[in-house]
């Protein structure tokens, strides 16, 4: 008798986590960002690994509020942990971003031309005849 409770109890609780996670991503695609990430809060707490995911996605992308890498670092970095192939995608192109950022940095701020100016690559001004 206690087996079988306990079987009961347990395929419930997962039902109500299956319906739960089904109305969090129902409200995220009706983009009610406050009442899925409330909802995804809750199952990513438990340890549901997709529900961590999404939440990371919120993070990442600003639905949570404002646009959080660390806690999106750590929301899919939770996922990945349980084997969530898509949370270890998303931490892969977070670094990615973290390379080409700091990339795109130098050629904006630090790169001066100074092998366009001299050497091999110099280009001369042009002369215009009169």
């Amino acid at each position: 008798m206690k087996k079988i409770l306990l079987c009961l109890t347990l395929c419930a609780s997962t039902l109500v986590h299956a319906d739960d996670l089904t109305d969090a991503n129902k409200a995220m695609e009706a983009k009610a960002y406050p009442q899925a990430f409330k909802l995804y809060s809750k199952l990513a707490e438990k340890g549901n690994a997709e529900a961590q995911f999404h939440l990371g996605e919120m993070y990442l992308y600003g639905e949570a509020g404002a646009i959080d890498l660390p806690k999106a670092n750590q929301w899919f970095t939770k996922a990945a942990a349980t084997g969530h192939k898509k949370a270890a995608a998303a931490l892969q192109m977070m670094k990615q971003r973290e390379v080409r950022r700091a990339d795109i940095d130098y050629w904006i701020t630090k790169y001066d031309g100074s092998e366009l100016k001299s050497g091999q690559y110099r280009c001369p001004s042009p002369r215009f005849p009169a």
